[in-house]
């Protein structure tokens, strides 16, 4: 799959529409064609999910959720910096993300 991307770039000659749909197709293949890889009738349907996630009321309620979050990641890193310890930043990160997207799904403050 990673050979067919890569020839895609350009080297080979595929154009960039093409070479659009390859990615396209890959990532829906691969489980990644949800609201932020839709076009057309797609979006469309997607599109009142999308802007009621990106109304300006509903973030002014989520950032107390993501600076709790944010605070926990911080502190946990301060901890390990003064202990002398390695984080894991990949997991760390993952799991922030993970809390951060729950806080914004389930509407939590």
């Amino acid at each position: 799959m990673a050979a067919r991307i890569a020839s895609a770039s350009g080297a080979s000659g595929v154009s960039p529409i093409s070479a659009h749909a390859l990615v396209r197709q890959v990532a829906k293949d691969l489980g990644f064609y949800g609201v932020f890889a839709a076009n057309g009738d797609d979006w469309r349907r997607q599109r009142a999910i999308v802007m009621a996630g990106l109304n300006p009321a509903h973030h002014k309620t989520f950032l107390p959720a993501i600076a709790d979050v944010t605070k926990r990641l911080r502190a946990r890193w301060l901890v390990a910096a003064r202990d002398h310890r390695d984080i894991d930043l990949l997991s760390d990160l993952v799991r922030y993300t993970l809390d951060a997207t729950t806080c914004l799904a389930s509407d939590t403050t």
